[in-house]
């Protein structure tokens, strides 16, 4: 991203941004109806259990959510189950995360969420699981830092976080305004296609290497 960029060209000038990259026939929208299927609402998270401590940070603002929407569950998919203070475990959806699952958990999510801090070690993240919720034409709201603030000016993909009230107004808003929310989705999937798709990263790499080799 744009933050290892900024450092690595200090000691070596012949560097290029070639952003993480989703593999778009894999990670692709499905026709899915989450209210008529299953009478709910999925608010999702996909990550390692190392990641749990961002969403501790706003499990306040979840629990809040999930009072106002007897309708909506909140999905982890992990190595392990996380353990909230305030959110009943009634209300949390745990996966656990396997290669032959992880494509139809982020599919079936209503909302995609990625919370993390503004520290330097959250600013050299990749945004991987923003990049795969919109992979999947998963409308997002995410904290508006990073590389996360990278891939929102590329389109309406989704809401930034600048604050934890902001969790409670943007997932708010997505869950009230489905049609919005849909649209933020396939907006998602076309940023993904145009910017962070194998497809079109592969050739800008194999150009850079060539571009090397020939001097």
């Amino acid at each position: 991203n744009e933050f290892i960029y900024n450092f690595l060209k200090f000691y070596n000038s012949n560097c290029i941004i070639i952003p993480t990259s989703v593999d778009t026939d894999r990670f692709s929208p499905i026709e899915y109806n989450h209210e008529k299927i299953y009478n709910k609402k999925i608010i999702g998270w996909s990550g390692l259990s190392s990641g749990f401590k961002y969403l501790y940070e706003i499990e306040k603002e979840l629990y809040e959510i999930l009072e106002l929407h007897s309708n909506v569950v909140f999905r982890i998919v992990s190595d392990r189950q996380p353990v909230f203070k305030k959110i009943s475990n009634s209300r949390i959806e745990f996966i656990k995360w396997s290669p032959d699952n992880e494509v139809k958990t982020i599919q079936t999510m209503t909302i995609g969420i990625m919370p993390i801090d503004d520290t330097e070690w959250s600013k050299g993240k990749c945004s991987y699981k923003m990049l795969l919720y919109m992979s999947c034409a998963i409308p997002v709201v995410v904290s508006n830092f990073g590389m996360n603030k990278e891939v929102l000016d590329k389109g309406i993909v989704g809401l930034g976080a600048d604050c934890k009230h902001d969790w409670i107004k943007h997932i708010n808003y997505l869950l009230d305004n489905e049609e919005n929310a849909i649209d933020m989705g396939k907006n998602g999937r076309r940023v993904i296609e145009k910017y962070y798709s194998l497809s079109s990263n592969v050739i800008v790499l194999a150009n850079f290497l060539k571009s090397i080799t020939s001097k």
